[in-house]
């Protein structure tokens, strides 16, 4: 479907004007790439396929970037639900070991003033892919603006506008290399299709704005000092967590959960079991499986003799 640039509000028309006059390869934006994008991902979503559908997802508030989401999540993935839906880096890492293949993987709204530095961020989200990729669980990477991890996504997609009148996301489609291929119209997760259904219902729209929300408020109140991390990097330096992994490591390839929590808890005892033993525990594991230390949840390599 051709985009009638007259008819656009100005708002929207500036805006591709600017990018007109500043990316020499944003002409092709008005060329129609709906049904080949639609036909990449309908061979991803085939069981038989070995590789994830990796995409980063842009764009201003309000232009249909959380709508496009969660439609290509739930194409991908029939089953898509709410807690596949992670609003930090930390939620995917420590869950990461949950998901199952030829599944979806939605990232919404990360920033890096979130708790994590760029960095780390990077570290975090190389491991991730290179895990998820392996059992083929499509990731999506949603947010106002494109941060490094773009560099690994199979296409970027930029939500321009929404077309009230087809209830679309009409979106940009770029490569990695932020070169423009053309234009993608993604429906709402609500439009009615011409099979007479809906991608996703109003119940499941509800709870993903209830569970964003919950994240939000929770990020207004949080102080960007982590610490968190400060007490995992101090457990490890201890001389009691070493002699673990001299014995754990050894024999199983890890320190078992349990095991790491009474080290934690024998180290600083003012904790008093709780929330925050085990906080600490998931960072331990997280920055040991990091540095190739210990194996990975689900990973094929075999154990140490």
């Amino acid at each position: 479907m051709a985009i009638e640039l007259n008819e656009l509000p100005r708002e929207i028309r500036d805006r591709i004007d600017i990018r007109n006059d500043t990316d020499p390869n944003f002409w092709r934006f008005e060329e129609d790439y709906t049904a080949d994008f639609f036909n990449i991902l309908h061979e991803r979503s085939d069981k038989g396929i070995e590789h994830s559908m990796i995409v980063s997802v842009i764009g201003q508030q309000g232009s249909g970037k959380s709508w496009a989401s969660i439609t290509l999540c739930t194409m991908l993935d029939p089953s898509f639900s709410i807690d596949k839906i992670f609003f930090s880096y930390n939620d995917l890492v420590h869950k990461r070991a949950t998901l199952m293949p030829n599944t979806s993987v939605l990232l919404d709204e990360q920033s890096q003033s979130y708790g994590l530095d760029s960095n780390r961020v990077m570290i975090i989200l190389q491991s991730i892919k290179e895990q998820l990729r392996k059992k083929s669980i499509h990731m999506f990477f949603c947010s106002p603006v494109l941060h490094p991890e773009y560099q690994s996504s199979m296409y970027i997609l930029e939500t321009m506008f929404i077309d009230r009148e087809t209830e679309e996301a009409v979106c940009v489609l770029m490569t990695r290399e932020k070169h423009v291929l053309g234009h993608v119209r993604v429906p709402s997760p609500l439009k009615i299709l011409q099979d007479g259904r809906s991608v996703q219902t109003k119940e499941f729209i509800d709870a993903y704005e209830a569970k964003k929300d919950e994240h939000l408020e929770k990020i207004l109140g949080q102080k960007h000092v982590d610490v968190f991390e400060e007490r995992a990097e101090a457990v490890m330096r201890s001389k009691l967590f070493k002699l673990a992994e001299r014995v754990y490591v050894k024999k199983l390839g890890y320190i078992p959960r349990d095991r790491v929590v009474q080290v934690i808890n024998k180290l600083f005892p003012e904790y008093n079991a709780g929330v925050v033993p085990n906080e600490i525990a998931e960072r331990i594991r997280m920055n040991r499986e990091l540095e190739g230390k210990w194996l990975i949840p689900g990973s094929k390599k075999s154990r140490k003799k």
